[in-house]
């Protein structure tokens, strides 16, 4: 069944947080105390394909990676950064 647009559908994986967030890489899992290695970042079946791609991935996704680079581009910098830094986001997309 697709989570979003309730039409009986097979579940495709959907990576969370997505994959152009840093979730690609081998990640170790934990999930009622069982311990399990995703080699390609972690990933559920809960939407269908038309919901992950065309919604998620086209409108959503973005928003996130948008995120993802701007906090990322504090990683290397030299910048003593303040204890709160306001970073804007579409609050609707996020």
């Amino acid at each position: 069944m697709r989570r979003i647009c309730g039409e009986y559908k097979k579940l495709t994986s959907d990576h969370i947080p997505p994959k152009s967030c840093g979730n690609g890489k081998k990640v170790n899992v934990m999930i009622n105390e069982e311990k399990f290695i995703s080699q390609n970042g972690f990933n559920c079946k809960t939407i269908c394909e038309k919901c992950n791609n065309e919604l998620l991935g086209s409108n959503y996704d973005k928003e996130f990676k948008g995120l993802y680079d701007r906090i990322d581009s504090f990683k290397n910098s030299r910048i003593i950064l303040a204890d709160n830094i306001l970073i804007d986001v579409d609050i609707k997309k996020f």
